[in-house]
């Protein structure tokens, strides 16, 4: 059985949203009866150019983004940097505002331009590579983070209708904090693909809820997230005397996802001698350094550390040094259950988390899986009544048993943690894909 894989992130591109189908690829292709293809795309930080290579035994084609594409993006670039040394000029306030902004709205628009020129570009020259690999594929599986695999896959099952189409939704097209525009388009986009696909997978409750009627009946299974038991790096600092170290690999999303919360109970608990400013040190890793910065500098005695952008290497080694690990997430009325990649990640590890949920929504699905599976803490800013003096306690607690035994508590659910592990998760879609009427 030959199956394709479509998706716009993937190795060695370190985002989240590479992993799911890696690993989904990576396992599939595991099986006996199974033979399984990639198609991506090369990030405009790559080379320009089309490429086939090999991901863990599995054959990896690449779209490359136009060179027209590519010398607009310099071009972008390089305005930047010009912009930055334009703006150092003596003018008047008045002026500088006026140019800032007019610059601002350009910018802006030439930005717009470019994604969708860039769009254009990676969907037409997936085509052309898809007319040139000399394999019939049995099965599709076309993820969304971007909407790059599913038109793909759209476009292969006109042309192949025999083909069973699986749609992946690893997020919704639309949710509380997107504008009407947004919501109308993904709601459109997510009927067209389902006139065509065969079943809907999503990684969870949540994203049905949203999309329910933009099904169109068509078989919807929860297929969680999950982790690699293959991703193993060196546990170095584990257990290693010093303060509780409270660790937060990746992105906050320009401040929605809000670690204050946290930040609130250490100062308290210093404030009131609770623990000392030698007790707690928060480390952040990312490519949202201002905004850890800008939450954490109200807070000027809690001990910090921000290391900006790293390896994905470098943060699963982060996370093994880590006390506890950090996760922050939100929580609207028609966004209960989401539930972030960055969680099952962190369940590999087999430590506390400490869960920060913004939102004015309570009984969110992180909680309870957290609560329901001693897994640690969680936090909803709806619920700051009660959950702000749970935290503290929570807290203290951890520094007390660090003091006391050298590590912090841990208790957890090893049966439930088993359930994500990527290879089980990959024999799901082996399912859905073998067995039409499951």
């Amino acid at each position: 059985m030959n199956i394709l894989v479509i998706c716009q992130y993937f190795p060695p591109e370190n985002k989240i949203g590479a992993i799911r189908p890696s690993r989904i690829a990576k396992y599939l292709n595991r099986y006996e009866d199974v033979n399984v293809s990639v198609l991506t795309v090369v990030p405009l930080s790559g080379c320009p150019a089309e490429s086939a290579d090999d991901y863990c035994g599995v054959r990896v084609f690449r779209a490359a983004p136009s060179s027209a594409i590519v010398l607009i993006n310099k071009i972008l670039k390089r305005g930047s940097a010009s912009e930055k040394t334009a703006d150092a000029a003596p003018v008047s306030q008045g002026e500088k505002i006026g140019r800032v902004g007019l610059k601002q709205r350009i910018r802006g628009n030439l930005f717009k331009i470019r994604e969708k020129l860039l769009d254009y570009s990676y969907y037409h020259r997936a085509i052309r590579i898809l007319g040139k690999i000399d394999t019939s594929f049995d099965a599709l599986i076309s993820t969304y983070n971007t909407e790059f695999g599913h038109k793909v896959a759209l476009w292969y099952k006109k042309r192949y209708p025999e083909v069973r189409w699986i749609s992946d939704y690893r997020d919704p097209l639309w949710g509380a904090y997107s504008s009407p525009e947004q919501k109308k388009h993904g709601t459109e986009f997510v009927r067209r693909i389902s006139d065509r696909c065969d079943a809907v997978t999503v990684v969870s409750k949540g994203i049905i809820d949203i999309h329910r009627e933009d099904f169109n009946n068509k078989p919807v299974y929860v297929i969680p997230n999950g982790y690699d038991t293959e991703d193993t790096v060196p546990a170095s600092g584990e257990s290693s005397p010093g303060p509780v170290r409270i660790v937060y690999t990746g992105e906050l999303y320009n401040g929605k996802r809000d670690l204050t919360p946290l930040f609130e109970a250490v100062n308290e608990l210093e404030q009131k001698k609770k623990i000392s400013s030698e007790d707690i040190e928060v480390i952040y890793a990312g490519k949202s350094g201002s905004s850890f910065l800008s939450q954490i500098s109200r807070f000027p005695g809690i001990k910090s550390r921000n290391l900006g952008f790293v390896s994905r290497e470098e943060a699963l080694a982060m996370q093994s040094g880590a006390d506890i690990l950090l996760l922050a997430s939100w929580c609207e009325p028609n966004e209960k259950d989401v539930l972030t990649g960055k969680f099952f990640e962190y369940l590999q590890k087999k430590k506390p988390i400490i869960c920060i949920i913004s939102g004015s929504a309570s009984g969110c699905a992180l909680t309870g899986i957290i609560n329901d599976h001693s897994l640690g803490c969680s936090y909803e800013a709806a619920s700051r009544e009660t959950d702000h003096g749970m935290l503290c306690s929570y807290i203290e607690k951890q520094v007390s048993a660090k003091k006391a035994h050298g590590q912090v508590e841990f208790i957890g659910d090893d049966e439930y943690v088993k359930k994500f592990d990527y290879e089980s998760i990959a024999g799901d879609f082996y399912e859905i894909i073998s067995c039409p009427d499951k």
